[in-house]
C-alpha cells in the first residue's frame, strides 16, 4: 500500500506491506529505510541436524502485530471442559512456542511438529490491504489458523537431494499408503482440530465479531 504519513511532524511517502507474520512493515518508499526501527531479538535455535539457525530475528517496533504471535496451552479452545481436555491432549504431541519457534524433526511419539501462529497461510496472505488517506487508517485481513512445521528425512527417490521435507511422521503401525489420523502426508500435515472444531480458543481471538469471524479470520484496523 502506498501511504503518505506524518512522522515527527513531517510528511513521509511510505509503503506499507501486510505480511504472513501479521506485522505491517512500513518503509520510506524513496529511500527504502524502515520508518520505525527493527530490533534484532534472540530467538530459539532449532535442533534439525545439518541446519544453521540465526540467533536473532528482526522485530518491527511499530505498529504492533495485528494478530496472534505464537501458540500456548492458554490458547486452546474451551467451549466445554471436555473439549479443552481433548485439545490439551492433542497439543501435548506438538511443540508450542512464540513466533519464530523453529520446526522439529517429526516423531510419531512426539513432537509431531511445531504449532505456529501466524502460519504459512497468514496473518495476511493474498488479500493485501487498503489505506484511507483521510483518516490514516490501514485495513488488513488476517487469517488465524494454526500451522504445523514438521520435518522428516527425505527419500532420494522422491525428494531429490533435500535432506528433510515438510511431512509429519506416520503411525508405524499403519501400512504405507493408508490414512492414519494424527500423521500428515507429503506436502504438510493435517489441520490441528478437536472434533473438527478449530483448536484456537475464543479467548485468544478478537472480541466484537461473529463467532466464525473470530475463529477463522479477523479484519484488523491499524492507524498510521
Amino acid at each position: 500500500m502506498l501511504v503518505d504519513i506524518t512522522v515527527n511532524g513531517q510528511t513521509v511517502k511510505a509503503v506499507a506491506q501486510p505480511t504472513k507474520q501479521a506485522w505491517l512493515y512500513v518503509f520510506n518508499r524513496q529511500t527504502g529505510q524502515p520508518i520505525w526501527p527493527f530490533e534484532e531479538r534472540p530467538v530459539e535455535k532449532g535442533t534439525v541436524p545439518g541446519e544453521w539457525y540465526s540467533p536473532t530475528q528482526p522485530f518491527p517496533t511499530k505498529p504492533p502485530a495485528y494478530d496472534l504471535h505464537g501458540f500456548t496451552t492458554d490458547d486452546i479452545l474451551d467451549f466445554t471442559p471436555e473439549l479443552r481436555a481433548e485439545g490439551l491432549k492433542v497439543a501435548s504431541r506438538y511443540k508450542l512456542g512464540p513466533i519464530f519457534t523453529p520446526p522439529v524433526v517429526s516423531k510419531w511419539e512426539g513432537p509431531l511438529a511445531t504449532l505456529t501462529l501466524a502460519a504459512n497461510a497468514g496473518g495476511t496472505n493474498w488479500a493485501g490491504g487498503s489505506y484511507d488517506p483521510e483518516t490514516h487508517i490501514a485495513y488488513v485481513p488476517s487469517q488465524r489458523v494454526l500451522g504445523t512445521l514438521g520435518l522428516v528425512p527425505g527419500d532420494p527417490n522422491r525428494s531429490g537431494d533435500f535432506a528433510y521435507i515438510a511431512v509429519q511422521a506416520r503411525n508405524p503401525n499403519v501400512p504405507a499408503g493408508a490414512t492414519a489420523a494424527g500423521g500428515g502426508g507429503e506436502g504438510g500435515g493435517p489441520g490441528v482440530t478437536v472434533q473438527r472444531l478449530p483448536s484456537i480458543s475464543i479467548r485468544a481471538t478478537s472480541c466484537g465479531r461473529s463467532l466464525m469471524a473470530r475463529l477463522r479470520t479477523t479484519s484488523e484496523i491499524i492507524r498510521l
